[in-house]
């Protein structure tokens, strides 16, 4: 939800955003046990941030409010645009406060019901020291066999065919507990084998998603991508590092890139005069070095970051 309010139009508040998911993320990669210390700070540091921009941006739409702003405060109209403090219409006004009010809504619901539980879920500790006898989740040996009919299940069968079997309702009980128990089995050892070839092979992932976003946009941004792969790429030591860097620079990246759209930012100072001379004569070109870099102007800023956000 925080990347989908940060992908449409850029403006500061939605650059803020995405800073705080880039954050997060770099955090969890860095050390888990940092990333869920740090939680509960964070879900109610964008809580508080959610409602200040919510109150600013209706606030904003009184009448003369914006007067207020470039006269008292002294905020140029450019740079109130470039904030994100703009008079809509009705309909624009809905459209722009329903991302930040449902993700809003999501992350109070998160805090209040759902972030203790998730983090007893989990805690890295959580399986140590653990009583499988008293603990209220471990099976009994008699539980765990299907082929064992539990005590409940001798009493309410007829007494006359207790010697010739079990009754026809006990005979389908007892078969449906095998096969849940057989199939919660086979499910077991799906979810290790997932796992397993996950930890296997996710590296791999990683470095062709790492490419892929490189090939995508050939700049001198993209560039250290290659460098990056190249230099740790055939040390298997250092795949940790390796991830650690990449998701630093395309950190980086993506803000810069969210950065440029704003009218504030001078890209006339990435332009240069070119003198060329062919057959005696001279031909002055002007070449904006803000491309070859990997910054430049966009109408939709999603397209040009979605695969920086994907690594």
């Amino acid at each position: 939800m925080m990347v989908i309010i940060a992908l449409q139009h850029v403006f500061i508040y939605k650059i803020i955003y995405m800073f705080f998911f880039l954050i997060f993320a770099f955090i969890f990669q860095i050390n888990f046990r940092i990333w869920r210390a740090i939680n509960y700070t964070f879900w109610w540091l964008v809580i508080v941030y959610s409602m200040a921009v919510l109150i600013v941006i209706y606030t904003f739409q009184f009448e003369e409010f914006n007067k207020y702003w470039t006269s008292r405060i002294g905020i140029s109209d450019e740079m109130l645009e470039d904030i994100g403090l703009i008079k809509y219409d009705t309909a624009g006004l809905f459209m722009n406060l329903l991302s930040p009010t449902c993700f809003l809504v999501f992350v109070i619901l998160q805090v209040r019901y759902f972030h203790q539980p998730f983090l007893k879920l989990s805690d890295p500790d959580r399986f140590k020291n653990r009583d499988s006898v008293n603990s209220p989740n471990a099976r009994s040996d008699d539980e765990s066999n299907p082929n064992i009919i539990t005590e409940d299940e001798e009493e309410h069968s007829p007494a006359g065919t207790v010697n010739n079997g079990q009754t026809s309702s006990g005979k389908w009980k007892n078969l449906l507990k095998k096969t849940i128990i057989n199939a919660s089995n086979v499910w077991n050892r799906i979810d290790i084998f997932l796992w397993r070839l996950g930890e296997i092979h996710i590296f791999k992932l990683v470095v062709i998603i790492i490419m892929v976003a490189a090939l995508q946009d050939i700049t001198a941004l993209t560039a250290v991508y290659v460098l990056i792969l190249a230099t740790f790429l055939p040390f298997c030591g250092l795949r940790l590092l390796l991830s650690t860097l990449a998701l630093f620079w395309s950190t980086v990246i993506i803000l810069a890139k969210m950065i440029f759209q704003l009218r504030l930012v001078d890209t006339e100072i990435w332009k240069t005069q070119c003198d060329e001379s062919k057959n005696g004569t001279s031909n002055i070109t002007e070449q904006n070095n803000a491309i070859w870099f990997g910054l430049k102007k966009l109408n939709v800023t999603g397209e040009s970051i979605s695969h920086y956000v994907q690594v």
